[in-house]
């Protein structure tokens, strides 16, 4: 089974189908492993207290490293397909005629059209957030370790059955040369939702926090996406926890000081979650 096809062919409409595929898709290749890297330290404290409880942190879009998360690099003439597409939807939803919407549309241009289009996906972005996971094992992955944990912090292990028995559904991240709605209209067709857009990327781009040219599709990520929550000015949030408590199958450590360690295993002992260490810090 190709990985894809768990989005490609996703049953938007049917949670329990959805689960049913991704349980095929664990036993088509012998059992998924998939990894959470997270920095820890006095900044980052708050991860000891995600560990403890199995909580999973999701984080909203507008934090990624991607500034252009939800943003489409490229235009072109399949993009009409697509915003027709939007356009008679949302005529048939409202009850009004689409041909005047669809004559502004040829007025403007379809480039014109398809720039504002990814502009307001930009400023909705927040309303979700996002858990990320890779494919890439710690072991050996100085990579991962360095972008997403700092050298020092923890990663943890999932098997993907976890996620099927916490009914969470997670989708592989689909990687495109150069994104434009029509590849993605193309891609999902009338399956196409905002969830499910998050999980279409660029195969390059630039870290917005470190400025350096990153090989996107080298994370062989996986995303789980639900909707963010306001705080008490009406701001969407950082980000919030998954709703459902999914227990890691292990805890690898990178770079850490022996104090640090320590409060780690205690953690993973009470929850019965075994600790790999890699290269501890000195004891300060």
């Amino acid at each position: 089974m190709d990985k894809y096809d768990l989005i490609r062919n996703a049953d938007v409409k049917n949670d329990i189908a959805r689960l049913r595929k991704l349980e095929e898709y664990d036993y088509s290749v012998g059992g998924m492993k998939i990894y959470r890297y997270r920095p820890l330290d006095e900044e980052h404290i708050y991860e000891l207290d995600a560990l403890k409880s199995c909580r999973v942190w999701a984080t909203n879009p507008n934090l990624f490293d991607d500034e252009y998360e939800l943003y489409v690099s490229k235009f072109g003439p399949k993009d009409f397909k697509y915003i027709d597409y939007l356009i008679r939807r949302d005529a048939k939803k409202k009850h009004y005629s689409p041909y005047p919407a669809l004559r502004s549309v040829k007025r403007m241009g379809c480039r014109n059209v398809a720039t504002l289009l990814s502009m307001e996906y930009r400023k909705q972005r927040g309303k979700y957030v996002a858990s990320c996971f890779t494919e890439n094992s710690p072991e050996g992955n100085e990579n991962m370790w360095r972008q997403y944990a700092r050298d020092h912090g923890i990663c943890l292990e999932y098997s993907l059955k976890t996620f099927v028995k916490a009914h969470v559904i997670i989708d592989p991240v689909y990687y495109i040369e150069t994104k434009s709605f029509g590849d993605i209209f193309e891609f999902f067709g009338e399956q196409e939702q905002v969830k499910l857009l998050f999980c279409v990327k660029d195969k390059y781009g630039i870290d917005k926090y470190t400025g350096e040219r990153q090989e996107w599709e080298q994370q062989r990520e996986w995303r789980y996406l639900l909707y963010n929550e306001v705080d008490g000015k009406g701001k969407y949030k950082t980000g919030r926890y998954i709703d459902r408590i999914i227990k890691p199958d292990a805890i690898y450590v990178k770079g850490l000081s022996r104090d640090w360690i320590k409060k780690v295993k205690n953690i993973a002992e009470v929850n019965c979650i075994p600790v790999k260490i890699n290269n501890p810090k000195p004891a300060y």
